[in-house]
């Protein structure tokens, strides 16, 4: 973890910046669990060069949540009707074919803080609950996973689609981003049209409720 005086070395740092106090500064810089380019970007903001606007707040209730990923572990809350339907449909199953749009996707997170913290696109209502999913294999590192933001990935239902949105991160997720997050176990989110479906649910080893 860097120190505040290491980070301030030179004249580029000198705060010229009241958006960020000392505190926020070293306890958002600190976090191991940002991509370069976002811990850049606190650096700019507290230096002056930069400035959140009115996304500090926002940004603030994601620095906590943004951890390092357990491999194979996600999580996707749902409606309590749709849990029920897991066992005959598949934990993307229900959902999949309730919007059986060729690209549509249901979002899983590797983040059970996220999930609970945040509200799901795919939700449908208060009475929702947590699944928890176990694959035999960190998702990313084995299949075709590319940034949500890419051109035609959206288009694309046979890639499985990729974004930190809800964690903290500055700008549109990259190709380089991905590589960084896929090697250094950051917490990411997934997107999959019912094209990958088999390919995902194949390596599910087992699911179980946190809440």
């Amino acid at each position: 973890m860097p120190t505040f005086r290491n980070a301030f070395e030179g004249d580029k740092y000198r705060v010229r910046s009241q958006e960020l106090t000392k505190a926020e500064y070293v306890s958002w810089v600190g976090n191991p669990y940002l991509t370069d380019r976002t811990r850049q970007y606190i650096r700019d903001v507290y230096s002056g060069d930069a400035s959140f606007g009115s996304g500090k707040s926002n940004f603030a209730l994601r620095v906590p949540i943004t951890r390092k990923r357990t491999p194979g572990k996600f999580y996707r809350k749902m409606s309590v009707a749709e849990y029920g339907k897991v066992a005959a449909d598949g934990v993307l199953g229900a959902a999949l074919k309730y919007n059986n749009t060729q690209n549509y996707r249901v979002w899983m997170s590797s983040s059970l803080a996220m999930v609970k913290q945040f509200t799901n696109v795919n939700t449908v209502g208060a009475a929702d609950v947590i699944l928890e999913m176990t694959f035999d294999a960190d998702l990313i590192q084995v299949l075709t996973c590319k940034p949500h933001q890419n051109t035609g990935v959206q288009s694309d239902p046979s890639v499985i689609a990729v974004h930190r949105e809800d964690f903290a991160h500055y700008g549109v997720f990259n190709d380089a981003e991905l590589i960084e997050v896929r090697d250094k176990w950051l917490d990411l989110n997934l997107g999959i049209c019912s094209d990958r479906q088999k390919a995902v649910e194949d390596r599910l080893t087992g699911s179980r409720l946190v809440l």
